[in-house]
Formats: C-alpha cells, sequence, structure tokens
C-alpha cells in the first residue's frame, strides 16, 4: 500500500465530491485519502506513487507557486456560468474544477472556502 500518492489530474471525491485537489497535490493515504481510492487512483493512473524523495521535491515545487489572491479568485468566479450545476456546489460554492477547468486557477477546497469567505462576508 502507498504511503503517499502525488495526483496527476484534478481529483474530487467525498460524500458531497467537497475535497478538491488540483494535478500535483499529495495526498498522505489514510489521513487525506482512503487506501481503496488511492489504490483506484493508482490504477488508472490519475496518481503515483511517491517516495519521501519526490514528496519533498513536490512539497517544495508547491510551495513556490503562490495561491491565487482574492482579486484573482474573484476573477475566476465571475467567468463561471450561473446555474450551470457543474460549476456549483450544492450549496452554492464555486466547484474546485470549475475554478481549474474555466476559471483558470488552482485551488484545494479549504482555500477556496476562505477565499469565498473574504469575498462574501456576512
Amino acid at each position: 500500500m502507498p504511503k503517499n500518492i502525488l495526483t496527476s489530474n484534478f481529483v474530487q471525491f467525498g460524500p458531497k465530491k467537497e475535497n478538491c485537489y488540483p494535478a500535483g497535490s499529495e495526498l498522505e493515504v489514510g489521513t487525506d485519502i482512503d487506501a481503496d481510492l488511492a489504490n483506484e487512483l493508482l490504477e488508472k493512473g490519475a496518481a503515483t506513487d511517491v517516495s519521501p524523495k519526490k514528496a519533498a521535491a513536490a512539497d517544495k515545487a508547491a510551495a513556490n507557486k503562490a495561491p491565487p489572491t482574492l482579486d484573482e479568485f474573484k476573477a475566476a468566479v465571475a467567468k463561471l456560468t450561473p446555474g450551470e450545476e457543474k460549476h456549483w456546489t450544492k450549496d452554492g460554492r464555486p466547484d474546485c474544477f470549475a475554478l481549474e477547468s474555466v476559471g483558470g486557477i488552482t485551488v484545494t477546497a479549504a482555500l477556496r472556502d476562505a477565499l469565498w469567505q473574504e469575498a462574501n462576508p456576512a
């Protein structure tokens, strides 16, 4: 069983598809993702098993890429189509995959939620 996997494609999973990981995300098996799903992604070629050395390199590369700014996030959201189910979660937040494929930014679900909250204060 792999200890860590590195996604080669955008991955979205969970009961409500709330877990969003862009390509290049390192996931810890047993913590971030369950073993069965990790093995399924490996079999489909959507992820690779990474050694600690490769994982450290992936972390360094991810750290060098700055997350999108609030203005970049707002611009990406503006590119999404209102009413298009694939662009939005059931509770009205922008879908991570749509933000990447349509909006041109890469965000995790946690970052999307933080930027969404900042863009839409209560």
